[in-house]
C-alpha cells in the first residue's frame, strides 16, 4: 500500500530538486526524505532522481510519476 506521506515528500522534492530544502519545508530530517524516496524507488523498482554532484534531476520515471502523484 502506498504511503501518501512518501508521495507528498516526492512531490516536494520533485519541485525543489533538493532533499535538504524539502526536509526543511516539511519539518523532517534530510535522511527521512532520502529514505522515503528510496522506499518509493524500491516499491516502484525505478530510479526517480539522478543524484549528481551539482544536484538532483528527475529521471523519466520521476517525470512520469509527478502527474500521477498530484492526482
Amino acid at each position: 500500500m502506498l504511503d501518501l506521506n512518501k508521495i507528498n515528500v516526492f512531490l516536494h522534492a520533485a519541485e525543489s530538486l533538493n532533499f535538504s530544502h524539502t526536509a526543511h519545508q516539511l519539518h523532517v530530517s534530510q535522511p527521512t526524505v532520502s529514505k522515503y524516496i528510496g522506499d518509493l524507488e524500491h516499491e516502484f523498482n525505478v530510479t526517480l532522481f539522478d543524484r549528481k554532484g551539482s544536484g538532483l534531476q528527475l529521471t523519466n520515471a520521476g517525470k512520469t510519476l509527478v502527474p500521477w502523484a498530484r492526482r
